[in-house]
């Protein structure tokens, strides 16, 4: 949705995820399946794409994660619920987080002001050279 000065009033973050050996499809899947429908119920978040980087291009084996959020008051509230309890994680997603760590290792990310893309006609060509992926993995209807 476009504000009033016809600008998107989305945040766009991403994050790069160092993978585990060749376990990049199965973390993208696991993302995409496991994860992506809880953040889009739970939190108003759209997985807007997650691409594998290709070796040549930067680390590898990663992979980029792209999140579409309601501006910077729900950047905001889905922060707020990755900072909670002894382990700053939401609960909810324990086993989420157990399997995800069998498949990465680490990563950098979550910087907003970083992807700045509208949500309309937005391709491949939208995103950093030698990246491919899974375009809208969070399958919402676009209004």
């Amino acid at each position: 949705m476009t504000g009033s000065t016809g600008h998107n009033e989305k945040a766009y973050i991403h994050e790069v995820v160092d993978i585990r050996g060749a376990r990049r499809g199965d973390y993208m899947q696991h993302m995409v399946a496991n994860w992506s429908p809880t953040a889009q119920e739970d939190r108003d978040q759209l997985c807007f794409g997650v691409w594998g980087v290709v070796g040549s291009t930067a680390g590898w084996p990663q992979t980029v994660n792209i999140w579409e959020e309601q501006g910077l008051d729900g950047l905001a509230r889905s922060f707020g619920a990755e900072t909670v309890g002894r382990d700053l994680q939401d609960p909810r997603l324990k086993r989420w987080w157990q399997a995800a760590s069998e498949l990465r290792r680490g990563g950098f990310g979550a910087r907003p002001g970083m992807v700045v893309i509208g949500r309309v006609g937005v391709g491949a060509g939208a995103v950093p050279d030698g990246t491919q992926g899974e375009d809208d993995c969070g399958q919402r209807e676009q209004g």
